[in-house]
């Protein structure tokens, strides 16, 4: 499988992001990971949505390698979630187990 230019353009840019959120701090140890998302139609597939956000974790340097997530939590975002969003299109928390 070849990854499209858009999505090598999205990832590249979430990357970005997590590099100037993190604040420097680098998880290195077995975490959590707790995504909400806003699901953009309804054939939209969770299961699909996280495999490029565990990989834009770890190229954006919030985590060191995607194996150290030993829990996953994923759902869509509530219509009470979005304000928490900030017009964005998920909201992650990475958690020290």
């Amino acid at each position: 499988m070849h990854p499209s230019a858009e999505y090598k353009g999205w990832k590249n840019s979430a990357a970005m992001e997590i590099m100037a959120a993190r604040r420097g701090q680098t998880f290195d140890q077995p975490v959590e990971i707790v995504l909400i998302i806003k699901r953009a139609h309804k054939l939209r597939d969770l299961d699909n949505q996280i495999k490029p956000v565990l990989d834009a974790l770890q190229m954006g340097q919030a985590i060191t390698d995607d194996n150290l997530v030993h829990r996953l939590h994923v759902r869509w975002a509530f219509e009470s979630d979005l304000p928490s969003l900030n017009n964005r299109d998920l909201r992650v928390e990475i958690r020290s187990l």
